[in-house]
């Protein structure tokens, strides 16, 4: 082998390397994109889930909101009708006395 051919030999050489790293970096490269591409995949599913996580327990925190909401309701209701039924007996036993003291004050 010649001086020459020495000097050929380390070129084509240099030019191997340097294509392989051209290689490599582009490889890099690809593989950085794929990696911030699935990071930003993870995000959003996660985000996603977080959102779902956040709607179920607003749902379930409103529908235990208004359990208790109807039974405040019915309470008042069942509360409002004793009241009611209570003003009735007593204005009926007012009618009473009252007709008792005219019926009283007449003889």
């Amino acid at each position: 082998m010649t001086e020459l051919d020495v000097m050929e030999s380390l070129k084509q050489k240099e030019e191997e390397l340097e294509n392989l790293f051209r290689e490599a970096r582009e490889k890099a490269s690809q593989i950085k994109k794929d990696a911030l591409r699935r990071t930003e995949e993870i995000k959003l599913s996660m985000s996603k889930e977080s959102g779902d996580i956040l709607e179920e327990y607003k749902r379930s925190e409103l529908e235990k909101i208004n359990k208790e909401a109807e039974a405040i309701k019915q309470d008042a209701a069942k509360k409002a009708q004793d009241l009611r039924r209570l003003s009735e007996e007593r204005e009926e036993k007012a009618v009473e006395i009252a007709v008792s003291y005219i019926l009283e004050g007449k003889h």
